[in-house]
Order: C-alpha cells, then sequence, then structure tokens
C-alpha cells in the first residue's frame, strides 16, 4: 500500500517492523511436518486413486519449498 502510493520510507519502516523470517520459517516447517504426515495416511490408507489428495499434497509442498516432497507426491 505504502510503496503503491510512492512512500518508500513508509513502506521501508513497515517492512522493518515484520516479525523476523525465523518465525515464519517456523510455521513453514510446521505445515511441512503436517502435510507429510498426510501424505503418510494417504498412502497407509490407499488414498493414491484420488487426484484431489495428490494435488492438494502437490501444492503445499510446492507453496513449502519443498520440490523434493512435491515429486514424491506425484509418484
Amino acid at each position: 500500500m505504502y510503496f503503491k502510493s510512492g512512500d518508500l520510507v513508509q513502506a521501508r519502516n513497515v517492512f522493518d517492523e515484520m516479525p523476523e523470517t525465523n518465525s515464519m520459517h517456523c510455521k513453514v516447517s510446521e505445515l511441512l511436518n503436517t502435510g507429510r504426515q498426510i501424505h503418510c495416511l494417504r498412502v497407509k490408507n490407499g488414498l493414491l486413486v484420488f487426484a484431489s489428495v495428490g494435488n492438494a499434497l502437490v501444492t503445499m509442498y510446492a507453496k513449502c519449498g519443498s520440490l523434493d516432497d512435491a515429486l514424491q507426491a506425484l509418484e
């Protein structure tokens, strides 16, 4: 919002006040662990035939930056 209106100083102030990226990294790690548990349940319970479950896992892994896991979800 500030950047679009040309107020670069205020935009920088807002950016500097944002929580540290480590806290965001922890959230992503938590989501990734949950996703991996869901992935294991998908395999264990025979949900491999449901494309929607696989698509959701691939999307989640990709958004978390874990492309190796996204590829594995496709297999």
